[in-house]
């Protein structure tokens, strides 16, 4: 589960915070066929195939700063 909340306090400046994998969620081998250094040679070894998240929980945050403001095309 992914939540990100964004608030703009005006035309030029914004907030964002957010959080990746909220529940804290870890596949303990998230590749399959790597438990031992024969392995890497199977046909079923494929690093690129990890099916689940290895990270832990982030959280994150940050201001968007606009320079140039969206103009107002209403006439």
């Amino acid at each position: 589960m992914n939540v990100q909340v964004s608030r703009d306090f005006s035309k030029q400046l914004g907030l964002y915070l957010g959080v990746e994998n909220l529940l804290n969620t870890r596949q303990a081998a998230p590749i399959v066929a790597a438990s031992a250094p024969q392995d890497l040679f199977d046909a079923h070894f494929d690093a690129s195939l990890v099916y689940g998240p290895i990270f832990g929980r982030m959280v994150y945050g940050g201001l968007r700063w606009r320079i140039l403001p969206p103009e107002d095309t209403a006439h």
